[in-house]
């Protein structure tokens, strides 16, 4: 048996064990190093199959039925576009199924799914304005001056060659920066180490 990683969620195996011959185990060890009872016990839970790869951080996803499920915080983040998990998706369920990972054409999503988010604070506590934050405030009160934002507030953006954007009906945006937008689609075969989308496949 091979330990594969150990998180708060558990400790996956490599193949599945007698876990009442485990928690019989823990109990005579818990007895005989602390001199007490162990009340707690491990119980086992399986996945129909699962992807790790070591890197810095756990990055592992589990696949049951048609549900994925994605673990590791490069996985998540409600900064994220909507385009990063519908192209995690895809790619997750590409290797599962042992198909090619495809190259993805970031060009083929639509203005809603690159928009991204972010939480703000009042205008007094930045110390520069530089900041991001600070320049979508600013973005904010020039489109709609009798804004008044409030800690925890969310404004939604776009990356164009006009630098980043406040999102608002009816504008018109610059030319989107694909690139920026190519770079965090890059950062989901960076964290599962696909240096060759079009020849590596999954097994």
């Amino acid at each position: 048996m091979k330990i594969i990683s150990i998180d708060t969620d558990g400790i996956f195996i490599s193949e599945k064990v007698d876990i009442d011959k485990l928690n019989e185990y823990l109990d005579t060890k818990t007895k005989e190093i602390f001199n007490v009872e162990n009340y707690l016990h491990m119980e086992i839970e399986s996945h129909d199959a699962a992807f790790f790869r070591a890197t810095k951080g756990k990055h592992y996803i589990l696949k049951d039925g048609d549900k994925i499920t994605f673990h590791g915080q490069s996985f998540k983040g409600s900064h994220m576009p909507k385009f990063f998990d519908k192209c995690l998706e895809q790619i997750a369920k590409d290797m599962f199924e042992g198909k090619i990972v495809q190259n993805i054409n970031i060009k083929d999503f639509s203005i809603e799914d690159l928009i991204q988010s972010i939480k703000v604070k009042e205008e007094g506590s930045y110390k520069s304005d530089g900041s991001l934050s600070m320049q979508l405030i600013q973005a904010a009160k020039k489109e709609m001056l009798d804004i008044k934002l409030k800690d925890n507030d969310q404004l939604c953006y776009i990356k164009t060659d006009k630098g980043y954007e406040l999102v608002i009906p009816n504008k018109k945006y610059g030319n989107i920066d694909w690139k920026y937008y190519q770079g965090i689609l890059d950062k989901i075969y960076e964290r599962l180490k696909i240096e060759d989308t079009k020849q590596l496949t999954f097994g």
